[in-house]
Parts: C-alpha cells; structure tokens; sequence
C-alpha cells in the first residue's frame, strides 16, 4: 500500500505544499458572491494521485493548518470552540 518514499517524491510534496499555500492566499481575494473559492485542495489531490496516500495527507494536515489561519475561520468558528474548530479542521484536511 505504501511505497517508498523517493527524492522525486519528496520534491513533487514540497513543490505542491508551495503551491498550495499559493492557492490558498489567492483564494481569500476570490469571491463569488459572499463564498471564497479555495483552489488548494487541488494541490492536495494531486499529491495523493502522483505521489501516493502519505503525501497527500501531509498536505492535507498543512492544508488544516492554513485553514485555521484563515480569517474567516478565526472570526467564526474560533469563537464557539477553540478546541472542537481546531480537531475538526485538522482531522477533516488531513483525512480528505
């Protein structure tokens, strides 16, 4: 199930983990309508299609972790449950 994880591997994750947190800047200037369009996902599902299941779950965690330090998350979720927003954040990005 697991394979090794190679140099090219290793390179692939740390090039899509840079574009990912690309993505996920630009994606708090996209607005259609009062919803942001978040194109970092993208990034995570070519990591798990190119370069196997643990590297897409490592950026799937980092992917949890911009998500926190989001606005919109801060200003929202926060507020309610610091520890429940912070656990269902990180567990849902690094599981998807």
């Amino acid at each position: 199930m697991f394979q090794k994880f190679t140099p090219q591997k290793i390179v692939l994750t740390g090039l899509l983990l840079a574009l990912e947190i690309l993505f996920q800047i630009l994606s708090n200037y996209i607005q259609i309508g009062p919803v942001n369009l978040n194109l970092s996902l993208l990034a995570v599902t070519f990591a798990a299609i190119l370069a196997g299941p643990l590297s897409g779950g490592i950026l799937g965690f980092f992917n949890g972790i911009l998500t926190l330090l989001s606005p919109s998350t801060i200003a929202i979720f926060m507020p309610i449950s610091l520890f429940g927003t912070v656990v269902t954040v990180l567990l849902k990005c690094t599981l998807g």
